[in-house]
């Protein structure tokens, strides 16, 4: 109930849209969907900048850029309907009062296991290589295609962090699915502009595929004994 920021089209006549919030006290109304999306990501007061149902948009933007979801990915998908968003949007609002009531449906796809199915990792790779694409098919420019790099390395990495992650893929599956980055233009990701973590796991993968997979499975595994050993030394800490 707390999702805070609008958008609103006023003069779209390319891809450089004009932005502006229609409600309430503006935060700016000169920043960009780019300097936007930073500025929201360092307020760590803050969550749900990711969420597509947090936005007012004006249908007359989508319509002009052509901005919809891509079908075929089924989870995370809003990752990367939003980079585009957030990349051509000129002008952001925030608004810091509740204003939308959303309901989680606990049967919806983030709460299942569809999430670390085949399918859904497949749409990974199609919404990486959709935004691939985009970039390159869009007059954008380099600050653009450089806030562009974050939503594109997330969804790469997660093709192999949900392969690790899932109890339903095996051994083949796996090699298909590094068989296919690997002859792809996703076997290497251009790191530039991402987050912290992004950075950090990005640099692993563009090293070895199979190193970031060793990383990352010792990542859970260190995790997982932290969650059991923590709460095992607290009680001895307190006889």
């Amino acid at each position: 109930m707390d999702r805070r920021f609008s958008v609103e089209n006023l003069n779209s006549t390319n891809l450089n849209s004009r932005l502006v919030s229609g409600l309430g006290p503006k935060l700016s109304d000169s920043i960009d969907g780019i300097q936007f999306y930073h500025w929201y990501r360092s307020i760590k007061k803050y969550t749900g900048i990711d969420a597509p149902w947090s936005i007012f948009y004006n249908a007359e933007f989508l319509n002009k850029n052509r901005l919809r979801f891509v079908e075929g990915i089924i989870y995370m998908d809003d990752a990367e309907f939003l980079g585009r968003v957030f990349c051509l949007a000129r002008r952001c609002s925030f608004y810091d009062f509740p204003y939308y009531l959303h309901y989680e449906n606990p049967h919806s796809v983030s709460n299942s296991p569809v999430i670390f199915s085949m399918k859904a990792i497949k749409g990974f790779l199609l919404g990486a290589e959709y935004l691939k694409k985009f970039r390159v098919n869009n007059n954008l420019s380099q600050n653009q295609k450089v806030f562009l790099n974050n939503p594109i390395a997330k969804l790469v990495l997660l093709v192999l962090q949900q392969t690790v992650n899932s109890k339903c893929i095996d051994y083949r599956q796996y090699l298909r699915l590094f068989n296919e980055l690997k002859k792809s233009d996703l076997k290497r990701v251009d790191i530039e502009g991402c987050s912290s973590e992004l950075f950090f796991w990005g640099r692993i993968y563009n090293l070895s595929m199979h190193m970031f997979v060793l990383m990352w499975f010792s990542n859970l595994a260190l995790k997982s004994l932290a969650r059991r050993i923590i709460p095992y030394l607290s009680q001895h800490d307190h006889k």
